[in-house]
């Protein structure tokens, strides 16, 4: 799944111009540590890391409007 997040928000930040499978695979030379598959693996952690905190953080905010 990590992976799957990463290679479409690395997609998404080269502007859709790269091929998406290319992306998801990990094929090609990473541009930070030496595959793109580490770096996908990264991004998918950090995206879902941020995406659990937005949610709690909603409801947390929603349970103190109440």
């Amino acid at each position: 799944m990590f992976l799957l997040l990463g290679g479409f928000f690395r997609w998404l930040f080269c502007g859709c111009k790269t091929n998406f499978y290319d992306e998801f695979q990990g094929l090609g030379k990473g541009t930070v540590f030496k595959t793109r598959h580490t770096e996908n693996w990264l991004i998918g952690i950090v995206v879902s890391v941020i995406m659990i905190a937005i949610i709690v953080l909603v409801n947390i905010i929603k349970e103190n409007n109440k």
